[in-house]
């Protein structure tokens, strides 16, 4: 969807594995391969419902949508303007059944901080994740601004 000011919005998912793990997907054709999923929001929808409908369909996933991490505006990539960015934390359960094959990679917290440069995007996800594990057992209260 786009806002007046030229400005694209993005659901994406933080998803996490109860062993601190965080699903990226991949694309072999971006500049940083490796992104959370995330979906543009559709016409008259919302951050949460673009996040929940993302979530099927770039994932497989079914579930609860967490709380709101972290929302940022950056430079678009391929398209002029800007892109309105919101994450949203999905605690993926083990137990729950993928309804197709996944399309990318658990990431360990370890794994994130000895990735290569340009790797990832965005750069702070180990950042992210970190914070994540340290309020296990308590929601993070408010978006962090990294």
């Amino acid at each position: 969807m786009d806002t007046d000011n030229n400005t694209r919005q993005w659901a994406q998912l933080f998803v996490v594995s109860a062993d601190h793990r965080l699903l990226l997907i991949h694309h072999p054709n971006a500049s940083a391969p490796w992104r959370p999923a995330g979906g543009e929001l559709c016409l008259e929808e919302g951050f949460g419902e673009a996040a929940r409908r993302t979530l099927e369909a770039s994932t497989g996933l079914a579930g609860p949508l967490g709380p709101l991490l972290h929302e940022c505006e950056v430079p678009g990539e391929q398209l002029p303007g800007r892109w309105r960015e919101r994450y949203f934390l999905v605690r993926h359960d083990p137990a729950s059944q993928a309804r197709r094959e996944m399309p990318g990679r658990w990431w360990s917290l370890d794994e994130l901080r000895k990735a290569p440069v340009g790797q990832l995007k965005p750069a702070w996800l180990p950042e992210l994740l970190e914070r994540v594990i340290a309020s296990d057992g308590h929601t993070p209260s408010s978006a962090a601004r990294l």
